[in-house]
């Protein structure tokens, strides 16, 4: 309604404004939000992909190092329960990616630019992180297997 009222033009003296462009602008267009949305869409999903992915790398890197020392021992099993204590999380961030890509699926914009990851039929973390957790639960049992050798 007040968009309605805006003036398009406006004169002052020998000054005109002109300010069509501006309504424009304020005016939401639906396809360029759905555009504008599916492009934040994209981004969200892809800035994820890059998080967990760089979290696995890490992660893995970490677990596969076997403990020489008493004092790496006991940081490996800290490290080994911190990634425990965060695993329901990551589940839940592997589910919410599951549905982002749903929703982009069944948004019905085919950008040309988007990511081969979002084009791609299914989750590319699913394979990571089934790996990550067979590393996981090898780390345990070398955690299981050296704790003799460490706790009298």
């Amino acid at each position: 309604e007040k968009m309605s009222q805006f003036h398009i033009c406006t004169i002052r003296g020998c000054l005109i404004i002109d300010c069509r462009d501006l309504k424009n602008l304020l005016n939401p267009i639906p396809t360029n939000c759905l555009i504008t949305l599916h492009q934040n869409l994209v981004k969200l999903f892809m800035k994820k992909l890059e998080y967990l992915n760089h979290l696995f790398s890490y992660c893995s890197k970490h677990l596969k190092k076997e403990p020489a020392s008493l004092e790496q021992f006991v940081d490996f099993s800290e490290f080994v329960k911190a990634i425990n204590e965060i695993m329901p999380l990551l589940n839940i961030e592997i589910t919410f990616i599951d549905d982002l890509k749903k929703l982009i699926d069944n948004s019905k914009i085919d950008e040309v630019n988007d990511p081969v990851e979002v084009k791609s039929s299914r989750n590319p973390l699913h394979d990571k992180f089934k790996s990550f957790r067979d590393l996981l639960k090898n780390a345990k049992n070398i955690q299981d297997l050296i704790r003799d050798k460490f706790v009298v």
